[in-house]
C-alpha cells in the first residue's frame, strides 16, 4: 500500500472506525486513542495489507484493541463500559433523525451497554456497519455459527431491554 493509498483509505474509514470504537467503549477519548492506534498499526503493516482488505483489517484491529481495553478495565475493577451507557456518536445524531429514533437512542445506548463486549461487537458490525455474517466472522476471527448465535442473542436482549425502557418512558 502506497502512502497515497493509505491516506485515501484513512480518509474513507476514519469516521466509521471511530464510531465503531465509541459504540464498543462508550468513551469518546478512549475511542480516539484506539482509532489512532489502529491507523498507526496499519501504517506499520502497510506492506502486508492490500487496499481491498484495508477496511476489514482496520475493523479487526480496532475490535481487538477495544476488547483489550475492556479487559484492562475489568482487571482494574472498572465497569466494562465507562458509564455503562453508550452515547451515540456525533455522526449518528443529525437533524434528519426521526422523533422515534431520537426517543429510542438513550434506550439503545443503555441496552448496548448491558451486552457483553462480544455481543456488542457483533451487533454493531451487522446493524450499524452493514457487514455480512461472513465479514463479521472474518473481522472477529470467529466461526460463522458463533457469529449467528451471538447476533441472535444480542438482538433478543436489545429488543427486550428497549421495549422495557419504552414502556417505562
Amino acid at each position: 500500500m502506497t502512502r497515497d493509498e493509505y491516506r485515501c483509505e484513512v480518509l474513507k474509514v476514519k469516521d466509521r472506525l471511530h464510531s465503531y470504537c465509541v459504540w464498543m467503549l462508550g468513551d469518546r477519548e478512549e475511542a480516539k486513542d484506539v482509532t489512532q492506534d489502529a491507523f498507526l498499526r496499519l501504517w506499520q503493516c502497510r506492506g502486508d495489507v492490500t487496499v481491498e482488505c484495508c477496511r476489514a483489517w482496520l475493523l479487526r484491529t480496532a475490535s481487538r484493541l477495544c476488547l483489550d481495553q475492556l479487559r484492562r478495565r475489568s482487571r482494574r475493577g472498572q465497569r466494562e463500559l465507562a458509564n455503562h451507557t453508550v452515547e451515540a456518536p456525533d455522526e449518528w445524531s443529525s437533524p434528519s433523525t426521526s422523533f422515534r429514533g431520537a426517543e429510542l437512542r438513550p434506550a439503545l445506548g443503555e441496552a448496548l451497554g448491558e451486552l457483553s463486549s462480544n455481543e456488542r461487537a457483533v451487533i454493531i458490525l451487522r446493524e450499524m456497519e452493514g457487514m455480512s455474517y461472513e465479514q463479521i466472522a472474518t473481522v472477529l476471527e470467529r466461526s460463522l455459527s458463533s457469529v449467528k448465535v451471538s447476533l441472535h442473542r444480542a438482538r433478543r436482549r436489545l429488543r427486550k431491554q428497549c421495549s422495557a425502557a419504552m414502556r417505562v418512558a
